[in-house]
């Protein structure tokens, strides 16, 4: 019997996965990771409250670890 080769059993148009590449993900959590993406990008794009950047901009100070107090 032939020994086949790695790689060459790929179906027409596709190309060979590399050595220790992830499998492609299954249908269904394809779907639902790509419609997740289409509802939060604009809103993970946004930029953050001017309140939030200060109170985050408070905590860096006060924290001794980050140079602060």
């Amino acid at each position: 019997m032939p020994e086949k080769s790695k790689g060459t059993n790929n179906p027409k148009g596709s190309k060979p996965r590399q050595a220790g590449a992830e499998a492609p993900k299954a249908t269904p959590d394809r779907w639902v990771d790509d419609k997740l993406r289409q509802l939060y990008d604009d809103i993970a794009a946004e930029p953050l409250p001017q309140d939030l950047l200060d109170l985050l901009n408070k905590i860096d100070l006060d924290d001794p670890s980050r140079g602060g107090k």
